[in-house]
């Protein structure tokens, strides 16, 4: 509005000194030129007035140009009107105008101007202020003084402005921060009262899943005592007491299972679950579930039936005992949940040429359904579908929530489809890893490929003494019994000892006295020196023997821990039977065959050991064989393959150099496994073998 308003003045001066400036000048020897005058005295005053206006609207330097230039404009014109009095009155005009600004600075540079103006033209141009000749101070003082005047009005009333807008802008900066406040408060209710709403939620649900785990864990107990009660009663028959044991180890089971998915689901939440990635067949786990899960649908009435919709590959990468577990929740669930009628597994997958190729597996049964709000609820830890304590199936709501979980860790999904008393059904999706080249098979029946005679060996290998002597570390008297006795009446010879402390003793003793034992299991917990103590000690000290590790740990991270220590395996308490005799049987062989004992194997020698020039630096390298062995051990059991592989490239290059094509032809084969992509227990093998080499290895 300023800018416009010195413009304009500039315009009216240049209209002035184009017609009224001649007439009014008639008689009285006038400038060289009225129209130049304005317009380049005029153009003068506006111009940098206007630029900043453009340039820096408000700014101060702004503001006292406009107010300058306003001033100036005021004196042009009465120049131009040979000091018509009419024209002084527009300096008061300019100064009301400026007041606008609100700020009295302004009003002090305008006013500043105009006295300059006045006094300078006053006493040298009479003519161009008063329209006279003769000079008059007094009336350049008059001007002054009620320029003055105005002024004191004029800042007054900035002044009073000035704080009116700021008690304005306090009063709408308290109005502005109080509806802030009501509006933080208003949503600090609402999200107070969601977070409550879900506490809430959250501790309905785990006090539900502890009253669930409280029936669930107490209906097995109670049988478990009370059977063994029933033990002890001397006068039962054999047929009496084996159906006690029998009930006894079925609630055990049963147990053992609760715990396992509590801690499936502890590993899961703190993001510790991790799962393999290994070649497997789809089409056997499918099996696998089937046979179990068919005998218990036939004992309610059900039909079980498999169906490939489509040809399903007859390998995927993925992690069986995981994707089996998944399998088999549904799979229980929908028999659980079916009263009459069918169960089906429908197994289908992508096409090869798919991207990202999943197979998907959909368990279908006709139970009784999930409504909406029920299916809403499905997936969440300690919630079922029915959480009134009248509910028939029973349950603890861990099972979904973990398979789910399961399946996304291995690259898919769990989802459902259900309508109330039309059954579910539950569809699992898993990545497959690339599928170029994997044959692919349509059927089950066709996908069961190991032939009679492959199974009949089987079975007659699992059913063959052990024929092993075997060293157990293991301080509880109990499990002493329990162990020993499973291992003995397989056919091995068993030993025991209490404490670490002991297990290195007797271990290095029959070692160094030729009869080492072919496996040393080793519990992780005794008194004196633990598992973890004595086997990185027995280690140390050049024991090359197969050691299983023996721990009532299966948090995420145990068997990583038992592996960095040594330990060439790892079992979990409670032993489970057949798991403890088909390690020892394992280790046993593999010592025999991979890693005889010390007496009779014949040292590693360098191809190079007759070059004196070789003697030192060959020395140097066999000296920093073991610590390379133990490199790579930690490495396999961190599960870093990317590292196995690096360090396996170096020493197999390195090997050769010095001339041991042993550690070379091994670490070739541990390079292989890794890149691969092979499991930590085979790489595990490959470094076993490794350090047996490396231990081996001597210059001459």
């Amino acid at each position: 509005m300023f800018a416009a308003l010195l413009a304009s003045g500039w315009l009216t001066a240049v209209l002035m000194a184009a017609f009224w400036s001649p007439i009014a000048w008639r008689g009285v020897p006038p400038p060289p030129s009225f129209l130049w005058t304005a317009v380049l005295l005029g153009g003068a005053l506006t111009v940098p007035g206007v630029t900043m206006a453009l340039l820096r609207p408000g700014a101060p330097l702004t503001r006292h140009l406009i107010a300058a230039g306003q001033a100036g404009i005021s004196g042009l014109l009465i120049h131009l009107s040979r000091g018509h009095h009419e024209t002084h009155f527009h300096i008061f005009g300019s100064l009301a105008f400026l007041a606008f600004y609100r700020d009295w600075r302004v009003l002090l540079t305008a006013s500043a101007v105009v006295a300059v103006d006045h006094l300078t033209r006053g006493t040298f141009l009479p003519w161009s202020v008063y329209g006279e000749a003769v000079p008059s101070l007094g009336r350049s003082l008059e001007l002054i003084g009620w320029v003055a005047f105005e002024d004191l009005f004029l800042i007054g009333s900035c002044v009073r402005g000035q704080r009116e807008m700021c008690e304005i802008a306090r009063r709408q900066a308290s109005t502005e921060e109080a509806s802030e406040r009501h509006a933080r408060s208003e949503e600090a209710c609402e999200r107070e009262a969601a977070l409550t709403a879900a506490a809430n939620e959250a501790s309905r649900a785990k006090s539900d899943f502890l009253a669930n785990m409280s029936h669930e864990i107490r209906t097995p107990m109670t049988a478990v005592i009370g059977y063994a009660d029933l033990l002890l009663d001397p006068g039962l028959t054999a047929s009496e007491r084996l159906d006690h044991v029998q009930t006894i180890r079925r609630n055990g089971e049963h147990l053992l299972s609760l715990i396992n998915d509590i801690l499936d689901l502890s590993k899961i939440e703190a993001g510790k679950m991790t799962v393999e990635h290994i070649a497997c067949s789809p089409s056997q786990l499918i099996a696998d579930v089937s046979s179990i899960m068919r005998v218990r649908a036939r004992d309610k009435g059900l039909a079980f039936e498999v169906e490939f919709a489509t040809p399903i590959p007859e390998t995927i990468v993925s992690d069986p005992t995981r994707f089996r577990q998944a399998l088999l929740n549904l799979v229980g669930n929908a028999v659980k949940f079916t009263g009459e009628g069918s169960v089906r597994i429908v197994a289908s997958c992508d096409p090869p040429e798919t991207p990202e190729p999943r197979l998907t597996l959909e368990v279908a049964d006709t139970g009784v359904g999930l409504s909406p709000e029920q299916r809403s609820r499905l997936f969440q830890p300690f919630e079922q579908a029915d959480n009134s304590t009248t509910r028939e199936y029973g349950g603890t709501g861990l099972g979904l929530a973990i398979c789910r979980r399961l399946a996304q860790l291995m690259g898919g999904d769990i989802t459902v489809q259900s309508l109330p008393g039309r059954g579910s059904s539950f569809f699992m999706t898993v990545a497959t890893g690339p599928l170029e080249g994997v044959k692919r098979l349509s059927g089950l029946v066709e996908a069961q490929g190991p032939d009679a005679d492959a199974e009949a060996h089987a079975a007659s290998r699992r059913a063959a003494p052990l024929r092993c002597v075997v060293l157990l570390a293991e301080d509880g008297v109990d499990n002493q019994v329990l162990i020993s006795t499973v291992l003995k009446k397989a056919g091995a010879s068993v030993e025991i000892v209490e404490n670490g402390r002991l297990a290195v003793e007797r271990a290095l003793a029959a070692e160094a006295a030729g009869a080492p034992f072919d496996v040393v299991f080793m519990d992780m917990q005794m008194p004196e020196l633990d598992g973890y103590g004595a086997t990185a000690l027995l280690r140390q000290k050049g024991y090359r023997g197969p050691i299983v590790a023996l721990t009532a740990h299966a948090m995420a991270g145990d068997r990583e821990r038992c592996l960095t220590a040594g330990c060439d395996d790892f079992l979990t308490k409670p032993i489970h039977r057949a798991k403890l005799i088909d390690a020892a049987r394992c280790w046993a062989e593999k010592r025999r065959t991979l890693e005889p004992s010390e007496a009779g194997v014949p040292p590693l020698r360098s191809d190079f050991a007759d070059d004196p020039d070789m003697a030192e630096i060959i020395d140097a390298f066999v000296a920093g064989l073991v610590g390379r062995a133990e490199a790579l051990r930690a490495e396999v059991a961190g599960g870093r393959r990317a590292e196995v592989q690096h360090l396996a490239h170096q020493l197999k290059g390195a090997a050769g150099g010095y001339g041991f094509a042993p550690i070379t032809a091994v670490s070739a084969e541990l390079e292989l496994a890794a890149a691969r992509g092979a499991s930590v227990v085979e790489m595990g093998e490959l470094v076993a073998r490794l350090a047996g080499l490396c231990g081996r290895a001597r210059r001459d």
